[in-house]
């Protein structure tokens, strides 16, 4: 007799996802509690409201606004609403626009049902749940039926309750059934109209308007008592035709006579991989992209890894010096975190020390080049760590004075001890990477093909999952590191850019982080998915020219010798504003559809194109009059400057790393699954003769790579692909539970293959 209902901490923000405050209800009272704040009715993992979070509820919610009609006397009250569902215990609360006007509609009776059910741990028998509601009573919202529907709460809640001893699954499961139309009950007088009405929509809904419903009808008015006279029963049928033509037929859920007992089966969807979008290699300056089409061709490897990795580069050697514009209370970095995903032996490593080798020159030559000034600063530096350790004991023995040690600390504090440039460094600690970002002047970059920083910060040797470095030198946010028992490290703008080359099994593993993806580092890297060229790779492919590697490393050297300290901000033309604008324009509104399940990751997307668009421009080397034109004009003492058409290259490469994003978050972590998943196809297929339902057992005996606990969601994913459908299973007497069973799709066998 007890519900569970979440809260949030507000009251009427649609927006808001958090629902961590959990009240059982177990009356009025507590319930009115509840209904102070924002509410739902489901538990969700992390207490984040999304559909892909439902994890159990054992209530249903309902909204009914009584905008079926604008006659009073055809809306929904409490009486009413207990004729419709007699026997079911239920709570009302009424809305914050109950008998208010609400857009153009009169004021009228508003309200939320709340309805006890069974505890129910599966999203998709939650949502069918709700539109077996919808279709046997439409009078209520038939928008507000997702399984992640949120209710407003109300400052001083109205509640009432309705006692019965049917929960609203245990209902529509009896009102579904053929039985209910069959029960040999008497219809006593006071009950008949209502009653009528109810099984003339019923047998409407099951055979249509036909001899065989109205046939149907006239037999149960024999149970009335009296039965109804022709007029009334002609009257009831009339009503309930109307209804079932203007409300039942029109519903999307609603299965037509014709289509009642069939099985529907969609289409099927391939298991194998899909060909992704290739990478905008054209976009890139010539330097660039002359020197990774040699490198793509002599490593035999897809063109998508060298472009990415010479973003990456290009991000780590202008993140010191560069910052952009979008307007002028927007300035992004130009830092950039990237993740590129390949199987084995796809020479990954290749390809990053082919790119990376300039970054490796400039930091050898560069320390080869103040090798003395190194050595000077160090040995001052240890000689004033000498002297403050030996004033110290001097000082607590009273050999010297407490204002000669402070001296040397001051000194010590304010002295400027040099380091060898590092520009990149491979998988390390969060507090390592603290250590080097401050000795580099908080510019750093992370460049590994294995990817075991994420093992790394997720806990693997500390148990600490330790994330705050990464997700703040995204933005160039302040960075505390506190050590203990030595001194905390501060960053007041840490700009790191990342570049890993990982297996999908490590992807596999970051998407199912759940801090990584609560907390929004996931979001942060732009993936990128390379359509392999196993089996069509050349042993001898011809050398990289050395022009063109030449021209590569100028570029490259020209931007890491600029002074880092003169900083400089690329802004845009009004045409690159307006591409940008109208690209975050058709952008959000995909937020609230298509990208809805990737909205933290796509609304960062405008940021990182307008962060690769800086990157592009200054690597084409051309510089712009941003004082006396419109920007256009090149000028080589002026400005760098994004042209429209460098925004329109860096939109084609957000469309090329959004791409592979989706790939990323909803297929590739099922990318085990599909193959487990095409292995059981293959083999249902060879069955003769041909199988048209299997148990998951059966599927265990024949496929004995699997247990129960692997199989499930391989099945889920066929079930989702269109390959099998869940059969309703009817557990009669006791003893073991029988096994799932599963319609096949008979189309796998007139394709013939997976």
């Amino acid at each position: 007799m007890e519900l569970t209902l979440y809260t949030s901490n507000v009251r009427g923000l649609a927006s808001n996802t958090k629902y961590n405050s959990k009240i059982t209800i177990k009356d009025i009272e507590s319930l009115k509690k509840a209904l102070a704040f924002d509410y739902v009715p489901v538990l969700f993992k992390d207490y984040t409201r999304s559909i892909a979070n439902f994890i159990s509820s054992n209530c249903i919610i309902v909204d009914c606004d009584n905008d079926h009609s604008d006659k009073p006397e055809d809306w929904i009250d409490l009486v009413k609403l207990m004729e419709h569902f007699p026997n079911v215990r239920f709570y009302i609360h009424y809305s914050r626009h109950h008998m208010k006007w609400k857009d153009d509609k009169s004021p009228r009776p508003r309200f939320h049902i709340i309805f006890f059910c069974n505890e129910i741990t599966d999203e998709k028998v939650y949502s069918i749940l709700k539109k077996d509601i919808y279709n046997y009573f439409p009078y209520i919202d038939n928008n507000a039926l997702d399984s992640a529907r949120l209710f407003f709460g109300t400052e001083n809640p109205e509640v009432e309750y309705v006692d019965g001893e049917l929960t609203i699954d245990e209902f529509i499961k009896d009102i579904k059934s053929e039985e209910f139309l069959l029960q040999d009950k008497p219809i006593a007088e006071g009950t008949r109209n209502d009653t009528m009405h109810k099984y003339a929509t019923k047998l409407l809904k099951r055979y249509g308007d036909t001899p065989v419903a109205y046939n149907e009808y006239l037999n149960i008015n024999e149970r009335c008592s009296p039965p109804l006279d022709d007029a009334e029963l002609n009257q009831i049928w009339t009503s309930a035709n109307k209804f079932y033509k203007e409300k039942i037929i029109s519903s999307p859920t609603y299965v037509k006579p014709d289509d009642y007992g069939v099985i529907k089966w969609d289409s099927l969807i391939p298991l194998d991989d899909r060909k992704l979008a290739p990478f905008p290699i054209e976009v890139l300056p010539d330097a660039i992209k002359n020197y990774c089409l040699e490198v793509s061709e002599a490593t035999q490897t897809p063109i998508d890894m060298a472009g990415v990795v010479a973003l990456a580069i290009l991000a780590l050697s202008m993140q010191r010096k560069y910052q952009i514009e979008g307007k002028p209370d927007w300035l992004e970095q130009l830092n950039l975190y990237f993740c590129v995903v390949a199987p084995p032996s796809e020479r990954k490593s290749a390809v990053i020390n082919h790119l990376i080798k300039v970054i490796h020159i400039f930091e050898m030559n560069y320390n080869e080049a103040h090798t003395l000034e190194l050595e000077k600063s160090e040995l001052e530096y240890q000689a004033l760590i000498t002297k403050k350790n030996k004033l110290a004991k001097d000082v607590e023995k009273g050999k010297a004075q407490p204002s000669e040690l402070d001296e040397v600390i001051t000194k010590l504090n304010g002295f400027n001890r040099l380091h060898k440039l590092i520009l990149a460094v491979d998988d390390v600690t969060p507090e390592v990477l603290a250590n080097k970002l401050k000795e580099q002047d908080e510019s750093l970059a992370i460049i590994s093909s294995e990817g075991g920083i994420f093992d790394i910060i997720s806990g693997a040797y500390s148990k600490i999952v330790n994330i705050d470095i990464l997700l703040k030198a995204y933005s160039g946010d302040f960075v505390r590191v506190d050590r203990i028992g030595r001194e905390s490290i501060s960053l007041k703008k840490a700009k790191l850019t990342i570049l890993l080359m990982v297996q999908p099994k490590v992807l596999e593993t970051i998407m199912n982080n759940s801090i990584f993806a609560g907390r929004g580092l996931n979001a942060r890297f732009l993936y990128s998915i390379p359509n392999s060229k196993v089996g069509t790779r050349k042993l001898t492919t011809k050398p990289i020219d050395e022009d063109t590697k030449e021209a590569f490393y100028r570029l490259i050297n020209s931007i890491l010798n600029e002074n880092p300290n003169a900083k400089e901000i690329i802004t845009l033309t009004d045409g690159a504003y307006k591409e940008l604008e109208n690209y975050h324009d058709s952008l959000e509104i995909r937020l609230d559809s298509d990208l809805k399940d990737i909205g933290a990751w796509a609304g960062k997307l405008v940021g990182n194109i307008l962060r690769i668009s800086g990157a592009l421009c200054r690597a084409h080397e051309i510089k712009y009059d941003g004082y006396f034109s419109d920007g256009t004009k090149e000028d080589e003492n002026g400005s760098y400057i994004v042209q429209e058409d460098v925004m329109k290259d860096a939109i084609k490469v957000g469309n090329y790393f959004l791409d592979h994003a989706l790939y990323s978050f909803e297929m590739l972590g099922d990318d085990s699954k599909k193959k487990n998943g095409k292995k059981i196809i293959d083999t249902l297929v060879k069955q003769e003769p041909h199988l048209t339902e299997v148990s998951a057992r059966d599927i265990l005996r024949l496929c004995r790579k699997f247990d129960k606990e692997t199989l499930e969601p391989i099945l889920n994913l066929l079930c989702d692909y269109g390959y099998l459908k869940e059969k309703d299973n009817v557990q009669t007497g006791v003893g073991r539970p029988k096994s799932q069973v599963y319609l096949i799709n008979p189309a796998i066998y007139e394709n013939n293959t997976s």
